[in-house]
């Protein structure tokens, strides 16, 4: 990280886009590049399963064994990344 980024946009922000990019990376090794051959409605419904989610671990407060509120974050990130991607492939604004 540059002196100038951390000034421009916080060190705090760039340490969480370093930290999507990755999670980004790990997965990608273990799936791939299969969110391209994605539908919007797939990613759509990707995004809403994971809002959903972040909503029941924000009001149970509990940290279950497999995701938790940093890990949903996450994901959505990289799903509406997916979907800016999908778009800007398909030429489409929402």
């Amino acid at each position: 990280m540059s002196k100038d980024n951390e000034k421009k946009y916080g060190k705090e922000y760039l340490a969480a886009l370093n930290l999507i990019l990755k999670v980004r990376e790990d997965r990608r090794n273990i799936y791939g590049e299969s969110w391209q051959d994605m539908s919007t409605q797939e990613c759509y419904f990707h995004l809403k399963n994971k809002f959903e989610r972040l909503t029941i671990l924000k009001e149970n407060k509990k940290i279950n064994n497999y995701e938790n509120i940093q890990d949903t974050l996450i994901d959505l990130a990289n799903y509406t990344l997916f979907m800016l991607a999908i778009l800007q492939k398909q030429k489409k604004k929402y």
